[in-house]
């Protein structure tokens, strides 16, 4: 649990500390105690590996002198074999004598020998080294019995009971006669354990130590101790070396008593450890008056920033706050809030410079150019005497706008302004660029008296360079305006809207990527209104049926590539178009499919909507009225008397001059009733009987009137008409002037 409270951040940083002191000193303590255990235990094995087997030498050596002894009298002593073979020529008193005396001579010979007796299997005499007895009254008599039924007694014996003496601890050596075969007797020597032991003791201290003679099976033959050990629980002790005698088969185990400080090391090892706790615990206090002392500052600084806090809800989420995370959390809300203040400064400064730019641009302020001075004051030299505004456009924005998203669109257009912003040092022009929209970045490029180099020329060479980077490296296509080079700030709003203004006509001007005013002087001033005949000549056409809709389509956007047409007046002129299709359509009633005629005019819709040329529009609306015109045409082909009806458009084209010519005519010579007639007819070309006969008549009246010098009652006979008043009002009617005036106009013209 996170400690609270005032000094809370003290406490948290004098824990820090202390945790690892106390591991370090804890470390270095028991690393240092197990290395003196380890050392001491190494020396303390060695040692008694090395007493284990100087003891085990001794007895083993001790042993074999008795054995060798008694081996070499049963062998070569004469008395002996005489003993053992009878004694049949030797006085039996005096032989055993002798053999008593020999026996007392071994023991005084060997101080380890406790007591000796022969034994002659034929008579069953012992002779000890106190008298004679017979074998079967003899003490040990059950130990010669063992032995003698043993095939061969090569080893000494384990520890037991001396049945002879006073029922002390013995081990015995029992070697019969003679040697290979014991048919004669055997000679048992009986060492004492303690004489062995106390041998020992003479020659080794064993003050904290011990050594345990084990023999075959683990049964203890001897030990050091003041009461020998049947098991290891009797005595508290550490075990370090167990030779095994290869001339015994006995195990001597040598070790030290726990219950002793068995080496100096031990001691120095409890010493070190409690001078490391002392260290430790200075090191501690130490730790504790300094962190005391450093945390001072922070202490003070937390003060200060707790009493300049206004009661706020950021105090109030911190009063549970230790100091540490105080402070902390007080620094991360300054660096959040810094950093936001920088970047909303930023957008600030962006913002303003942009408009200052805009409105300079604009010049919908007449004093924005003293305050753009600042704005100005880096790209602009203070020996510049000329001015020029270009506007580089993206076009086809509507794709660009769909196929990137808004982060992409922001990189490209960033690119874009680093590419220009370093052709421009490479050119060494002076400018300024700003995005006003989304597609339309504006360069402000200013000019040096000094330069002998020609503005609009470097300004091409500029622009130039520009585009063939893009057509090389982007996706997209640029165009670009250029106003006109003018000398005062003041006038930069002047050029800025030529610029503007060229690149309304962009769609027109297709072919060029760097547009000026220059290049509209070479069109004509029509305005929307002077191709609203062509857009009804297209529809009427199109209504009937008549392939010579196209050539109108031709007409209208030949005259349009030859006119000033802003790209606004060409989208209302081709939704004008679509309106009268549409209105046309409808009338029609040979069942146009619905579905058909709204996907054609949405297809139109989105063409005038997403129009970048006047190739771009002429070639898609195009196709797309010629597919509708197909399906018209199948659906007029459909119909039984469509071929009947078409015979009869054919004969009114031919037929037009007849005064005569009417339903009735038409009725007699195709065999079906007037009325039956002009249905039909305006079910398939979407206009009645007589107005299309009227429109044919006024048609090739102004033919007449245009290519002719006829007059203009002959005119009125040549087209059917009998009297000239009626030709006349028919014709104002229909033309909106008089034949005389249309004639006139044409001839003007």
């Amino acid at each position: 649990m996170p400690m609270r409270g005032k000094h809370s951040g003290f406490y948290r940083l004098l824990f820090s500390y202390l945790p690892i002191l106390f591991v370090i000193s804890s470390i270095l303590i028991i690393s240092f105690f197990l290395f003196v255990v380890k050392l001491s235990q190494s020396e303390t094995k060695g040692a008694n590996e090395f007493l284990a087997h100087a003891v085990m030498q001794s007895v083993d050596q001790g042993l074999k002198s008795i054995d060798s002894t008694i081996m070499n009298e049963i062998e070569s002593d004469k008395t002996l074999s005489s003993f053992f073979s009878g004694g049949r020529n030797t006085n039996p008193y005096y032989l055993n004598y002798e053999v008593g005396r020999k026996l007392n001579g071994w023991i005084e010979a060997n101080p380890l020998m406790d007591s000796v007796y022969v034994v002659r299997w034929s008579d069953g005499l012992v002779i000890t080294s106190n008298g004679l007895t017979e074998l079967q009254s003899f003490a040990d008599r059950e130990f010669v019995e063992q032995e003698k039924a043993k095939r061969s007694s090569l080893y000494w014996t384990n520890a037991r009971l001396d049945r002879m003496s006073s029922r002390v601890m013995v081990i015995s050596l029992a070697r019969k006669a003679p040697l290979l075969m014991g048919e004669l007797g055997m000679v048992v020597v009986n060492v004492r354990t303690d004489a062995i032991l106390h041998n020992i003791q003479e020659n080794t201290a064993f003050q904290y130590g011990f050594l345990t003679i084990q023999a075959n099976g683990g049964q203890p033959v001897l030990s050091t101790e003041t009461r020998p050990a049947l098991n290891e629980t009797d005595t508290p002790k550490w075990q370090f070396a167990v030779m095994k005698s290869p001339y015994t088969g006995w195990e001597f185990v040598s070790g030290v008593k726990r219950g002793n400080s068995f080496s100096i090391a031990s001691f120095f090892a409890y010493v070190w450890i409690g001078l490391a706790l002392l260290v430790t615990i200075l090191g501690s206090v130490w730790m504790v008056y300094i962190t005391r002392k450093n945390y001072k500052p922070v202490e003070a600084l937390m003060m200060r920033m707790r009493s300049q806090l206004v009661q706020s809800r950021s105090k109030r989420d911190k009063e549970g706050l230790d100091d540490l995370s105080f402070i902390g959390s007080t620094f991360e809300e300054l660096i959040v809030e810094l950093e936001e203040f920088q970047k909303q400064s930023e957008r600030d400064i962006n913002i303003r410079r942009k408009h200052l730019f805009l409105e300079l641009m604009k010049g919908t302020d007449k004093d924005i150019a003293n305050e753009c001075e600042e704005l100005l004051e880096r790209n602009v030299p203070p020996s510049a005497d000329s001015f020029l505004v270009t506007i580089a456009e993206i076009d086809r924005f509507h794709s660009f706008n769909a196929k990137y998203s808004i982060s992409d669109q922001s990189l490209l257009r960033y690119l874009l302004t680093k590419v220009i912003q370093e052709t421009a040092e490479q050119c060494s022009l002076c400018m300024r660029c700003e995005w006003i929209t989304k597609h339309q970045l504006t360069l402000m490029i200013s000019f040096e008296a000094s330069n002998q180099k020609d503005p609009e020329k470097l300004v091409n060479a500029y622009w130039h360079q520009i585009l063939q980077w893009i057509d090389v490296h982007l996706n997209f296509t640029v165009t670009v305006g250029v106003g006109t080079l003018v000398t005062q700030l003041q006038e930069l709003p002047y050029s800025y809207r030529l610029a503007e203004n060229v690149l309304h006509y962009k769609w027109l001007l297709e072919n060029r990527k760097i547009l000026r005013q220059e290049d509209l002087e070479l069109k004509t001033g029509k305005n929307f209104f002077e191709f609203q005949h062509l857009v009804r000549a297209i529809v009427k056409s199109f209504r009937i049926g008549n392939d010579e809709w196209l050539s109108w389509f031709d007409k209208l956007f030949d005259e349009i590539r030859s006119s000033i047409l802003a790209r606004e007046e060409m989208v209302h002129l081709l939704n004008y178009l679509l309106f009268n299709l549409d209105k046309e359509l409808t009338m029609l009633e040979i069942g146009v499919n619905n579905a058909w005629k709204e996907a054609a005019l949405s297809s139109i819709r989105e063409a005038i909507k997403r129009m970048e040329s006047v190739t771009d529009a002429e070639s898609n609306v195009r196709d797309i009225l010629t597919e509708l015109a197909a399906q018209l045409q199948s659906l007029r082909e459909q119909d039984k008397n469509h071929e009947t009806i078409l015979h009869i458009k054919e004969f009114i084209e031919q037929d037009y001059h007849n005064p005569d010519l009417s339903l009735t005519s038409i009725s007699d010579k195709f065999g079906m009733s007037g009325n039956y007639a002009s249905k039909l007819f305006k079910e398939t070309f979407g206009d009645t009987f007589v107005n299309y006969l009227i429109q044919v008549r006024m048609e090739k009246a102004k033919e007449y009137l245009v290519e002719t010098s006829e007059p203009i009652q002959d005119i009125s006979n040549n087209v059917g008409y009998i009297h000239t008043v009626s030709f006349n009002r028919v014709f104002k009617k229909v033309v909106g002037m008089t034949p005389g005036e249309f004639r006139m106009v044409k001839g003007n013209e």
